[in-house]
């Protein structure tokens, strides 16, 4: 039986996976437009890849959604000074997803 941090992983892998295939489909003005999103999802991708979390907290990311990284994203747009690739303001953004994930039902935090 896999782990949740195993399952995690995988559903993590596919998710940037589908993300790079669409991005590759798009034209070249609209991955112009849209850098700094492929550029977050590079970053959490890699941070949430190396990241060791508690058990617990994988669960919570597999209970939530299956698209970590696009929900991380839009959590991110409510920091104001938010920077790409800052592993201090990655696990911010991690902390609080999380936060808001436990404090509201499942269905809702996604």
């Amino acid at each position: 039986m896999k782990s949740y941090k195993q399952k995690f992983q995988e559903k993590l892998d596919e998710e940037i996976s589908e993300f790079r295939q669409k991005v590759k489909s798009q034209p070249a003005q609209e991955i112009y437009e849209d850098c700094s999103r492929i550029h977050f999802y590079e970053c959490m991708y890699d941070y949430l890849n190396t990241e060791e979390f508690k058990t617990s907290e994988y669960k919570a990311f597999l209970q939530a959604d299956n698209t970590f990284i696009e929900n991380l994203w839009y959590k991110s747009l409510d920091f104001e000074c938010f920077n790409i690739g800052n592993p201090i303001d990655e696990s911010l953004v991690v902390d609080a997803y999380l936060r808001d994930c436990s404090a509201e039902p499942v269905p809702h935090c996604m």
